[in-house]
C-alpha cells in the first residue's frame, strides 16, 4: 500500500533504482497507469515502501534520518 513519502527524499535516492524495481513499476505501470503526476509544489509523493536485503549496500550511503522515514514507512 502507497504511503506518502517527502518528495526530497524521494528524489535524493531516485537513482538506487533495481532491475526488479523496475520491472515492477512499469508493470504497475501498465496495468493501473501513472496514478499521481508530479506537480510543481507537491510536497510528498506516493510510494510503496518494500524491505530489501541490506547487502549488497546501494553505492551511495543512505542518511540515517532518511532510513528512519522509510522503515516507519515500511512498519517496522
Amino acid at each position: 500500500m502507497p504511503v506518502g513519502l517527502p518528495v526530497p527524499l524521494v528524489v535524493r535516492y531516485r537513482a538506487v533504482d533495481t532491475p526488479s524495481h523496475l520491472d515492477a513499476l512499469a508493470e504497475d505501470i501498465a496495468r493501473h497507469g501513472i496514478r499521481t503526476p508530479l506537480r510543481l509544489g507537491l510536497t510528498t509523493v506516493p510510494v510503496t515502501v518494500v524491505r530489501e536485503p541490506s547487502t549488497p549496500r546501494p553505492a551511495r550511503p543512505m542518511r540515517a534520518a532518511d532510513f528512519a522515514v522509510l522503515a516507519a514507512a515500511a512498519g517496522k
